[in-house]
């Protein structure tokens, strides 16, 4: 399949490009929105059962580094803060930044392929959120974020785990009902317009899918409304558990200093 420009220097036109390059036999090519953004890039481009997937892989990794980083003090658990985040932040964000930034058109061209297959380039509004979600979504993980960062060296293990894992919650969420927007619309599309419709994967539809992708259609509305109420909800349950004294700024320090070095008993 013969894949050609427009010549519009526009974003779909990179897409188009990039999709052409991995037609004539190239592996990959560099995608810089996909490896600064990961995730929420996959998101943004309707990607989502990939999107769900690697979710888990990053939650599964906060709970790899968080029992290699965590040590008993006392009767509790805790994490040494500094390590966490260096082996998290510099070691995983590091591959996930260059995974996605050479693998990300390759998974991207897989998924319009299958879109179109389905027949989601027949949809003349194809967006089931608006970016006021994701900006939404980039504030609550900021919002946890923010909100335990005042805490000694060492955490209680279970604050480590909801700051780095209750943003993914959210996206969780998120994703099923951008998931759902996408095929009620399909549904209703092909159920009403589907007979005799085109859905082989060819340039033409390529073009199609693309233009189309960024225009929202009803249900995307309604639900994207939808989980913009929960994301302000969770953000300000969050502040309120916070101002109300049940975050980790109320960790005891005394259990964080080493038996044979107090000097004078300290009951809770």
């Amino acid at each position: 399949m013969k894949i050609e420009t427009t010549n519009n220097n526009s974003v779909n036109d990179y897409y188009i490009e990039a999709f052409r390059k991995l037609e004539n036999g190239k592996k990959h090519s560099w995608n810089w929105a996909a490896a600064i953004f990961g995730t929420t890039w996959l998101i943004y481009r309707k990607m989502y059962l990939y999107a769900f997937l690697f979710l888990l892989l990053d939650v599964f990794a906060v709970f790899i580094v968080y029992s290699a980083t965590s040590e008993k003090i006392g009767s509790d658990y805790f994490v040494d803060r500094s390590t966490f985040e260096a082996i998290y932040v510099w070691g995983i964000g590091a591959i996930s930044f260059l995974f996605f930034g050479y693998y990300g058109n390759r998974l991207y061209y897989k998924a319009v392929k299958k879109k179109i297959s389905k027949g989601y380039h027949l949809l003349n509004r194809y967006h089931s959120y608006s970016i006021s979600i994701i900006a939404m979504t980039i504030i609550v993980s900021i919002c946890f974020e923010a909100l335990n960062s005042e805490t000694p060296d060492k955490i209680p293990g279970i604050n480590v785990l909801l700051e780095n894992v209750g943003p993914n919650l959210f996206w969780f969420f998120a994703i099923g009902c951008y998931a759902l927007a996408d095929w009620i619309a399909r549904t209703y599309y092909i159920k009403k317009h589907g007979e005799n419709q085109n859905f082989d994967v060819s340039e033409e539809n390529i073009h199609r899918y693309l233009k189309y992708s960024n225009r929202n259609h009803l249900p995307g509305q309604i639900l994207s409304a939808f989980c913009f109420a929960v994301c302000l909800i969770t953000c300000q349950h969050q502040i309120d558990e916070h101002n109300k004294g049940r975050g980790v700024s109320t960790v005891d320090k005394s259990v964080l200093v080493p038996a044979d070095k107090r000097t004078i008993p300290i009951k809770k």
